[in-house]
């Protein structure tokens, strides 16, 4: 578990979505798929354009993002290898950068629930009980030795022939064989419950507080599933509050991260406690993001959230592309699709060439496939055919301008 009631530096820009080859939302179709499978699935809302937030931590050697979370700690990827940054290393000064996103990755969200409540060292029924407990038992001490006391001072009376009262020597005692009454006990209460700092006559039972208004931490429960797993789950939640007797219009962030079990499509539950809010604090607003390897996932409580078509979501995240690469002059490269699950058995057995050179039209996609750069051998195969069909490209750009051009389609890593 992370918690950083406060941040130092918080920075929000827009910032491109962005999807790696490997990892969007089709599972491309076998070379025999038929015609009315493809046309489903083309028109299927499996990507998801959202309002996320990239997490960053600057170290004294730099800024890296954030991957995982370990209980305490950020883990980042420092030239590849995870690096864990927590409370030991001194305060975290996170980044955190605010834009749409574009993902086919996605999570459902049920049952969110989040209520104001105390941490069990701040409740005060739990000090009210462990102050009364602690007093009843002081108490009782005392009167045991007082007890004990008068049985020795009745003792010497015996002795001695002297008829002294022994429940003299202390309020609340009782003679020898005879047992506290009702009002005895009920003073005892009464003695402890003052020691406790509570009024008299006060009737606490459980669930209830004498100080509603010094909550300083949030109960949080919720359900996720996912259709495709997720194995190294993390959520982050992102809170605005106002501190109590600050001025009306000035607000804090608080930031907790918290891992999660492997999801999958079986709903988790899940529930904590998260605090580090100072008592008494009003929550202004909340933001629940979810994350896998360091990528965030698409949830149904994602802010401004829309469901795309493949062709949707490609559409928009090329004229933002194209838009954002004012007088560049680069390459097209693949953006979007997922290879069958095949892929790696045919690789193996030699049955697709590991490289392929693709023609790409100006508006992204595949025109024809070729096992050499000058698109002199074409690739025949029809399971190329309809591999490549449902890969998207980042268009050739030259000063600008999306153009034709020719992309080299890496099967082998693809295939990852």
């Amino acid at each position: 578990m992370t918690t950083i009631p406060q941040t130092k530096s918080i920075a929000k820009a827009m910032g491109l979505p962005f999807l790696m080859a490997a990892a969007a939302a089709l599972t491309l179709p076998a070379g025999t798929a038929r015609a009315d499978e493809q046309a489903g699935a083309a028109n299927s809302k499996d990507y998801t354009l959202f309002l996320g937030t990239d997490l960053a931590v600057k170290t004294k050697d730099g800024t890296y993002p954030v991957w995982d979370v370990s209980e305490g700690s950020w883990v980042l990827k420092v030239h590849g290898a995870p690096v864990a940054v927590g409370a030991k290393e001194g305060p975290a000064e996170l980044k955190m950068k605010t834009g749409l996103r574009l993902t086919d990755a996605s999570a459902t969200i049920v049952n969110l629930r989040k209520e104001p409540e105390f941490t069990p060292a701040n409740d005060p029924y739990t000090k009210f009980t462990k102050a009364t407990n602690k007093a009843a038992s002081d108490y009782a001490q005392a009167q045991f030795a007082s007890n004990y006391s008068a049985a020795q001072m009745y003792h010497a009376d015996a002795v001695t022939g002297t008829t002294s009262d022994p429940s003299q020597s202390m309020p609340g005692t009782s003679t020898p064989g005879t047992s506290p009454s009702a009002s005895d006990a009920a003073g005892w209460v009464n003695n402890a419950n003052m020691a406790a700092g509570a009024s008299p006559g006060m009737l606490l039972t459980s669930g209830a507080n004498p100080d509603t208004e010094a909550y300083d931490a949030l109960d949080i429960t919720f359900d996720v599933s996912a259709p495709r797993p997720l194995n190294r789950p993390y959520v982050v939640i992102i809170c605005r509050y106002h501190e109590r007797g600050a001025p009306a219009g000035a607000v804090r962030d608080w930031i907790h991260a918290r891992p999660l079990n492997v999801i999958d499509s079986k709903p988790q539950h899940v529930h904590f406690l998260a605090g580090g809010f100072p008592p008494g604090y009003e929550l202004r607003s909340f933001e629940l993001h979810l994350y896998n390897m360091g990528g965030e996932i698409a949830t149904n409580v994602s802010p401004q959230r829309v469901e795309y078509t493949m062709d949707e979501a490609f559409e928009y995240y090329r004229k933002q592309y194209v838009s954002s690469h004012r007088n560049a002059t680069l390459p097209p490269v693949p953006a979007m699709g997922r290879p069958p699950a095949d892929l790696p058995e045919r690789l193996a057995q030699g049955l697709v060439a590991k490289t392929l050179y693709v023609r790409v039209s100006k508006d992204g996609t595949a025109t024809g496939a070729f096992l050499d750069a000058a698109c002199s051998r074409k690739a025949e195969d029809p399971y190329v055919g309809s591999l490549i069909r449902d890969i998207r490209f980042k268009p050739a750009l030259e000063n600008g301008e999306p153009v034709d051009g020719v992309a080299t389609l890496m099967l082998d890593r693809l295939a990852l």
